[in-house]
């Protein structure tokens, strides 16, 4: 057992040896979004050759709409036009969501209660995964206002790749990788069997007890009388 765990340490060391870092984080919530409230993510991208995101949105409801907004500016100008429009609703006019606001193409929907999607991006930036309630036109304001509300379970992970070790983790990698192979060559390098031992009387047979013991010897032969 204890070669089986040794084992597993160094597997587990030359995978991070071999391997670029790869940092992430996973999210998973219950959230209830409407009229007044929705939901967004921030995701920091600075550094890193590429960052994948993957989000499963389940709204339970009313349809919702699942946007990317990419940088700090466009996620801002989306903060005023979704105050703006929030108002008017108040006031009893509702029109279609002003989209001009950008969002990143591929990884945004429109009227959905299921979303399942994943992205892989390559552009530093802050990105806003964000999860707001559907509304268009032709719905009575008062309903969007009062009993348009929807529970949203989501499931957000992202991971930020590196495809090269940085330099300085070089020496710390090659020494993993020996440290990991040694402890590998260590419980699988075949043991000894016995063959080189030194011999035995197992090898070499004796003759039986009997054979070894002292010779049982007669009396000696008479002489004929003259």
């Amino acid at each position: 057992m204890d070669r089986f765990k040794a084992v597993l340490f160094a597997a587990s060391i030359i995978l991070i040896a071999l391997s670029g870092a790869v940092t992430g984080e996973r999210i998973e919530e219950q959230k209830l979004v409407n009229i007044e409230n929705y939901e967004h993510i921030r995701i920091d991208f600075t550094k890193g050759e590429a960052l994948r995101v993957s989000a499963r949105v389940e709204a339970l409801s009313y349809p919702i709409s699942v946007m990317l907004i990419k940088g700090d500016s466009e996620f801002e100008r989306f903060q005023e036009i979704d105050h703006l429009e929030a108002d008017e609703i108040r006031r009893g006019n509702i029109t279609d969501m002003d989209m001009t606001y950008q969002v990143v193409a591929g990884f945004s929907k429109q009227n959905v209660t299921i979303f399942d999607e994943t992205i892989t991006i390559g552009d530093h930036d802050t990105y806003y995964l964000v999860m707001i309630l559907y509304r268009d036109a032709d719905m009575d304001p008062l309903e969007v206002l009062t009993s348009r509300a929807t529970l949203v379970n989501y499931v957000v992970v992202w991971n930020v790749e590196n495809k090269y070790v940085p330099y300085y983790l070089i020496p710390v990698a090659i020494l993993f990788f020996l440290i990991g192979g040694g402890l590998l060559a260590y419980y699988f390098w075949p043991r000894g069997s016995g063959d080189d031992a030194a011999p035995s009387e197992m090898q070499y047979p004796q003759r039986p007890a009997q054979a070894r013991g002292p010779t049982i010897r007669g009396p000696p032969p008479r002489r004929p009388r003259i």
